[in-house]
């Protein structure tokens, strides 16, 4: 039987625009054993997913917890590849971002057969004990470059790539944690009496933040002329963390903006939290990142919000979306206008399909 790892130890929007891959390769090799390795940062990503046999969780030291010594995260590692090196995978995947130096000795290490990496945005290749190869692609999306790595990996099976369009992101909301912010929101006073529309103010890099006041503006705006019940979501935790920065700052900031109508207060401490309030939504609103392809994977109508990002190799994949982007670059610069009239097109568009159904 075929053995496969595929290891995306990246970001969470990397891990979630892996998820139509691992897909298609489960579709495609239904008797393979599919295996992954992800950071204990974004394997919730992969919580109940039907295609992976196995989860691998590697610890960062940057991630680990208050009492979790170097020594400890050093001998799980340690553990993890003799694990890894007892199975003797036949194909390694390292998708784009986990295609460093340090994966491939990880691969070399547990005595992978083949490694095929996706080398640059234009490129992949393909190792084995015999032969170098690189193969050249056209600059694509990131899911679109996943893809292209089954063109080449398998040397008796060797097919066009298969057509991205028809593999989805996928995530899957723990339905006990879906009920409980739907009870708790219900019990604070959310009904269905119009959209109910999740703002996610977090954002890793600065000029992906958008400011307060326009987040308070758009949330006053969407409430009056939309009649919208508003979730705001965001990172728990001081901006100057050194582990895992906080926006209590700022949603403290936006919640005082917006003291004389009623707006839905959602901090998300867990990756396993902000997948289910995000599943409680029906239109997302974010800035480019981990929670827009999340949201997505939800199958939520998104506004995504880009800055210096290129939306044509980061955009929401394969879902009803959005996209707002600036001249300047910096999300900071988009209009509450701009984002507003994005948010009226895509409920538009999600009624007539409604009615359409």
């Amino acid at each position: 039987m075929t053995s496969i790892l595929v290891v995306q130890n990246n970001n969470i929007g990397d891990l979630v625009l892996a998820t139509p891959f691992i897909g298609q390769l489960h579709r495609e090799y239904p008797d393979a054993t599919i295996h992954v390795i992800a950071n204990e940062y974004n394997a919730p990503v992969l919580e109940r997913n039907p295609h992976i046999g196995r989860l691998y969780v590697h610890g960062k030291m940057k991630h680990r917890q208050d009492g979790d010594s170097a020594l400890a995260v050093h001998w799980r590692a340690v553990c993890l590849l003799h694990e890894l090196r007892r199975i003797r995978y036949d194909y390694v995947f390292l998708l784009s971002g986990s295609d460093t130096p340090r994966y491939f000795r990880l691969a070399g290490v547990i005595g992978a057969r083949h490694i095929i990496s996706c080398r640059s945005a234009s490129s992949c290749q393909v190792l084995n004990p015999d032969a170098r190869q690189s193969y050249r692609s056209p600059r694509m999306h990131l899911v679109g470059r996943s893809m292209h790595l089954l063109q080449h990996a398998f040397p008796y099976h060797r097919r066009p790539p298969p057509t991205p369009s028809t593999a989805p992101c996928r995530v899957y909301p723990a339905r006990e944690a879906h009920t409980r912010w739907l009870t708790r929101l219900s019990a604070r006073g959310l009904n269905r009496r119009g959209p109910i529309i999740a703002l996610q103010i977090s954002a890793r890099r600065p000029r992906q933040r958008w400011p307060v006041a326009k987040f308070a503006e758009l949330a006053r705006r969407m409430t009056f002329e939309l009649d919208a019940q508003v979730l705001l979501l965001w990172s728990p935790g001081a901006y100057d963390s050194p582990m895992h920065p906080g926006d209590d700052a700022k949603a403290l900031a936006v919640r005082e903006l917006c003291d004389d109508f009623t707006i839905f207060l959602c901090p998300t401490p867990t990756l396993q939290e902000l997948i289910a309030v995000l599943s409680v939504a029906e239109v997302v609103v974010s800035s480019d990142g981990g929670a827009t392809h999340l949201a997505a994977a939800c199958g939520r109508p998104v506004i995504a919000l880009f800055g210096d990002a290129d939306p044509a190799l980061w955009h929401p994949w394969c879902s009803d979306h959005r996209v707002v982007r600036s001249g300047s670059a910096d999300v900071a610069d988009i209009t509450v206008q701009e984002v507003f009239d994005a948010t009226i097109a895509i409920i538009g568009e999600a009624a007539v399909t409604v009615g359409a159904e």
